[in-house]
């Protein structure tokens, strides 16, 4: 006899290759599969880039829900005991892009975003959808972060610019159970399923066994972690690593000879009334367009509409 889905092999499929990898980046879910009976939970932590290796020589989780809370940790020096403030006082290298806030039945508990980027992005929380949300240039609002009781993703973009700025990079926690019942006569292997992987990007364990002895019911659990690293500082996204913009150029006139003449429309290469750029066109001289340019745009608006 043989439970195909102990493997978990399209979950793995999915941990190893796109998790981490897709547009909206998975940081947080509570999962319950009915279709399998597997039940589990994925989180993340961002870890100081040299701790990451390190990290990456156990599938054990390097913080869960909850830690990554201020406090004061206690410790001797000399034979003194010290005693100091830290805004992580869980003992570890991680920090929690995610928080668990728990009130022990006075009131209900929930999860909340740290402040920390939400505030290097300047975002908006829109309580009213659980999401946050930035604006680009034109007013036009942006998910950066969507939130559910089951499930937070995070638009990988910014999560990649602000682990850039803390030079830190991402673990993805996984833990998934699945439980199944076998009769006496049946026979299972269960040492099949065991297996440990590892690489420099991610570790993970899967076992099984009896959950007690004697019993006829089995269980198999998948345990790991991946990790995103970071990239250099000057991907942050932030003064002074903002994006260099890409400024259109447009058709001003045409010279002697009907050949079309473009400039650039960078306001800061442009001539303006306080003197700047004399000779360059003016930021006030018009451009011209073909008439297919307004009728695509004049069709764009109705398919919006």
């Amino acid at each position: 006899m043989e439970i195909e889905s102990f493997y978990y092999k399209d979950l793995l499929k999915f941990i190893l290759g796109t998790h981490g990898n897709e547009t909206w980046v998975i940081i947080y879910k509570k999962m319950n599969d009915p279709a399998t009976g597997q039940r589990g939970s994925f989180y993340s932590a961002l870890i100081e880039k040299d701790k990451t290796a390190d990290a990456l020589k156990r599938p054990s989780w390097d913080l869960t829900l909850g830690q990554g809370m201020p406090g004061f940790i206690t410790h001797y020096e000399n034979g003194n005991e010290v005693t100091e403030y830290h805004t992580n006082a869980s003992y570890t290298s991680c920090e929690p892009i995610v928080r668990y806030r728990e009130f022990h039945g006075v009131k209900e508990n929930y999860l909340e975003i740290s402040e920390e980027i939400r505030l290097y992005h300047n975002l908006y929380y829109d309580h009213a959808r659980n999401k946050c949300i930035t604006f680009d240039e034109s007013g036009e609002e942006i998910d950066v972060i969507i939130c559910s009781e089951e499930e937070i993703k995070i638009r990988k973009r910014y999560l990649k610019e602000f682990m850039s700025a803390k030079q830190m990079d991402l673990l993805l926690f996984f833990d998934i159970t699945q439980f199944d019942s076998v009769s006496e006569s049946e026979h299972i292997d269960l040492s099949a399923y065991s297996e440990q992987n590892s690489s420099n990007s991610f570790i993970y364990t899967r076992n099984a066994g009896h959950l007690s002895l004697g019993d006829n019911r089995i269980f198999s659990r998948l345990l790991g972690k991946k990790v995103v690293f970071c990239e250099k500082q000057t991907k942050s996204g932030v003064f002074p690593y903002e994006k260099q913009r890409i400024y259109q150029e447009y058709i001003i006139r045409e010279n002697e000879d009907g050949e079309e003449i473009t400039h650039t429309s960078n306001p800061d290469e442009l001539a303006d009334y306080f003197g700047g750029n004399p000779d360059a066109p003016h930021y006030l001289t018009p451009v011209f367009f073909k008439k297919m340019f307004y009728q695509s745009i004049t069709l764009n608006l109705h398919y919006i509409q």
